[in-house]
């Protein structure tokens, strides 16, 4: 059954890194969304000010589900206004045996 992640990358303004990151682990300690299996937050140890936002889904027609609703708003909006700069990727999982077959 493939998986999908979606993906935010963010690079944090110094005074603002607190603040974003606290919202995103109070969504990360939230309860899941259905369809989503969990949310990770990663730092990067070689720029101390960049985020990866990560939410693993079972689903992708639940992921795009999700993006319409508030929850999503709220969190995009905090990225939008505490960070530097920022992205959004969806990513499906593949196995690296289907992969080879593809390339």
């Amino acid at each position: 059954m493939k998986k999908f992640n979606l993906h935010f990358s963010i690079k944090v303004l110094g005074s603002k890194y607190r603040e974003l990151l606290n919202i995103l682990e109070t969504e990360q300690q939230s309860e899941l969304p259905s369809g989503c299996i969990s949310r990770t937050i990663y730092q990067s140890i070689e720029n101390l000010n960049s985020l990866s936002y990560l939410e693993r889904w079972e689903d992708l027609d639940l992921l795009k589900k999700s993006m319409e609703g508030d929850r999503y708003e709220y969190v995009v909006g905090a990225i939008k206004n505490l960070s530097q700069d920022w992205s959004i990727e969806v990513f499906e999982q593949i196995e690296i045996n289907k992969f080879q077959k593809i390339v």
